[in-house]
Formats: structure tokens, sequence, C-alpha cells
């Protein structure tokens, strides 16, 4: 007999997708799955959806004759994980790849944050390190700058076990150029 006490559930994303269609969860309720928990995510205000808005235009402008822009789509990590980032930049190949899941490769992601910038520059910065994403980038609401990371490595002292190595903070009228850009800049200011 065990005695050990109870322990969380940890979901897989098989289950997540079953409990999306049983409408386990109430409409326009903004789900993750990260390491098997469920996260509610916060509402996206008005600031954070122009950020969308504009970013979409800028990122698509730089990388529409080589990668797809997803705009708060899944991004398949592994079994338990799935986040859906504001912004993942992924080669034509893996995006057009008929399969049963989500890419699971991106050369950039971006979140927008304002109530979640803690999470974002932490959790999610290792979340993505894991995962292999070269560069991470936060495009933060309350200063308007973006804080970008690059190198991923590991690093036992954070949450998911990966860091970036390197992190650069670019004000609103720095020019941000991404490494699969093929030498393109975009000036950080226009995400805002």
């Amino acid at each position: 007999m065990n005695h050990a006490g109870p322990t969380p559930k940890r979901w897989t994303r098989d289950e997540w997708y079953r409990l999306a269609e049983l409408v386990f969860f109430s409409e326009g309720c903004h789900t993750e799955l990260i390491e098997g928990e469920i996260l509610v995510m916060s509402a996206r205000g008005p600031h954070h959806a122009r950020s969308i808005m504009l970013g979409n235009s800028v990122l698509h402008e730089i990388f529409r004759s080589t990668h797809f822009v997803r705009v708060h789509l899944p991004l398949t990590v592994d079994d338990t994980t799935e986040p859906e980032p504001d912004f993942a930049v992924v080669p034509r190949d893996e995006a057009l790849a008929l399969t049963d899941q989500h890419p699971s490769r991106a050369c950039l992601v971006l979140e927008v944050s304002d109530s979640s910038l803690g999470y974002d520059r932490n959790e999610k910065a290792s979340l993505y390190a894991r995962a292999g994403v070269p560069e991470y980038g936060v495009l933060n609401l309350r200063k308007l700058c973006l804080e970008l990371h690059r190198d991923p490595y590991r690093d036992g002292e954070v949450r998911f076990g990966w860091a970036y190595a390197s992190t650069t903070i670019l004000g609103a009228d720095a020019e941000f150029t991404p490494l699969a850009a093929g030498g393109k800049s975009v000036r950080v200011g226009d995400f805002f």
C-alpha cells in the first residue's frame, strides 16, 4: 500500500487536447501546457494587442520569403509542454510539414509582456532555451524595450535546466537584427 499522500496530476498534450475537445475550458480562456501543468494565462489588454498587430507586420516583412510567423499558435517542446508564444518564427519546411503535431523548431520566439514579465524573463526563457530556440525576446511593455536572449546552454540552477548565456536590453530607438533574418533589421520601437 502506498502512503505517500496526494500528488498532482500531470497532463500530456493528448489529454490536454481531449479536455479542450470536451469544452472543459470556458470560452476565451487561454491556457498553455507547461511541464504537465495547465496554466491559465492572463488576458491580453489593448497594448498587448497593439504589439501583436505591429509585430506581426514587422516580422512578416523580414521573414516572409524564408519563414512563417506563427502568432498565438502552439510550439511543441515535448509530450507535456506546448506553450503558445506571441510570436514564433518557424522555418517554412517545418511549418508546412504535414504531421500530427505542431512545429517543434523555431529560430526566434518573442513574448509580449506586461503582467507576466517575471514569468517570461525566467520560466519562459528557460523553457525556450531547453527547446533549443537560439534567440528569445521579451517585448517589455512596461519599459518599451526588447530583452533579447541568445546562446542557450544547460544550467541546473533554473527551473527547466536551461538558460541563455547572452542577454541584451535594446531600447525603442535601437535596431534589432534577428539571427535568421539574413541581415535585415527592424527598429525595436516598431513593435510598440
